[in-house]
Parts: structure tokens; C-alpha cells; sequence
């Protein structure tokens, strides 16, 4: 349990540092939450999503116009609340689709740390260190296609922070290497004391 609520933290860390691709992530959630297997709520739009954003248009007498904006966004979250949690079933780790969550408790605790354990000394040696430098309170000065991360202070420093805690908590919450989990909840504990990210406001309305 205590793990599982790290992973809900380590998202909700992850929508301050990402604004922009908030919107995608939470109708990936909501669509994964009522059957129509977006696949990872990552925030990225890939053919998973689309498709399962055409399905879901198809389904409310909604046309597909190549599209993904506010519109479909409200109309997913509308109907969402209206009716979501009636077609679903518990699923604790509420990021993955439901085909995909069942599959995996299928495996044996040994098939599971095969897959999703393993953390590397290294990878936690970095995330001690992360844990022990100053985080930053703003990520700002990204372009338009957001490929200029060496010249936005204190991007590559969250890059990493999130890939180390994302690492350490995967094998914690499904591989049970208590060892990174502990460091991966004093890592974001550090955070967010130090007001990590606080400052990050999303550039668009």
C-alpha cells in the first residue's frame, strides 16, 4: 500500500513538472477507466490513444476530426463523471489497462522481478544524490517543440530525478526491492520539502 501511494505521488510530482501534457494523461486515465484501453496514461500521444479517443467519439454519435483538443477533453471528462466508475472494476495500479494489470498478476513474484525489478547501484547512487542537492522551484524558457532541455535550467536535473524515482519505485511497488522503494520515498520527500517545482505554472490556458 505504502508503495502504491508513492507511484499517486510520484504522478501527481510528474503533472507540475509536465504541464503540457497534462490533459492527455488524465483522458488517458479516464479512458483506460472506462474500457477503452488508451494504453500507459504517460501523457503521450501515440496510436493506443487515438484510437481509443475514436472509439470512445464513435460510441457518443461524435466525429473524429484528426484533432485531440479542449472539445474532446470535456466531452471525455463529461461523460467520465456522468458514468465512468459504473464500467469499471478495482484496478490499484490505476495507470495500466485493465488487460494489461490482470495479465500481470497472473506471473509469479519471480516472472515479476524478472520484468520490473533490478534497479541499478548506479541509478540509486544518482537518486541519493539528487536527494541531497537543491531541487528546482521553476522549470521555464522551453521552446515550442521543447527540444532545447541543455539551455532550460534545471530540466536535465528533473529529467533525471523522475527516470531514477520512476525506476526505484517500479521495482519497489512490483518487484518488492524494499531498498529502492525507501529511497525513492526519501527522494520525494526531500522534494517536496524543498518546494520542488513549485513555482512551474503551465504556459497555455
Amino acid at each position: 500500500m505504502k508503495f502504491t501511494k508513492l507511484l499517486t505521488f510520484c504522478c501527481m510530482l510528474m503533472f507540475w513538472a509536465n504541464p503540457m501534457f497534462a490533459e492527455i494523461r488524465t483522458a488517458q486515465k479516464q479512458l483506460n477507466r472506462m474500457g477503452y484501453q488508451a494504453g500507459l496514461a504517460d501523457g503521450v500521444w501515440g496510436n493506443k490513444t487515438e484510437n481509443a479517443v475514436k472509439r470512445f467519439l464513435s460510441d457518443n454519435n461524435q466525429k473524429w476530426d484528426g484533432t485531440f483538443d479542449h472539445n474532446e477533453i470535456k466531452l471525455i471528462e463529461k461523460i467520465f463523471l456522468t458514468n465512468g466508475f459504473k464500467n469499471t472494476r478495482k484496478n490499484e495500479a490505476f495507470l495500466l489497462p485493465q488487460d494489461v494489470y490482470e495479465s500481470f498478476q497472473k506471473l509469479t513474484q519471480s516472472e515479476k522481478s524478472r520484468h520490473c525489478g533490478g534497479i541499478g547501484r548506479n541509478a540509486l547512487t544518482e537518486l541519493d544524490a539528487l536527494s541531497a542537492s537543491q531541487p528546482p522551484r521553476k522549470i521555464e524558457g522551453y521552446n515550442s517543440r521543447m527540444d532545447n532541455m541543455a539551455n532550460v535550467p534545471g530540466a536535465e536535473q528533473t529529467e533525471l530525478f523522475f527516470l531514477r524515482l520512476s525506476e526505484a519505485s517500479t521495482s519497489a511497488i512490483f518487484a518488492n526491492e524494499t531498498e529502492a522503494g525507501n529511497k525513492a520515498l526519501a527522494a520525494l520527500e526531500y522534494w517536496a520539502k524543498n518546494n520542488a517545482l513549485t513555482e512551474t505554472k503551465q504556459c497555455y490556458s
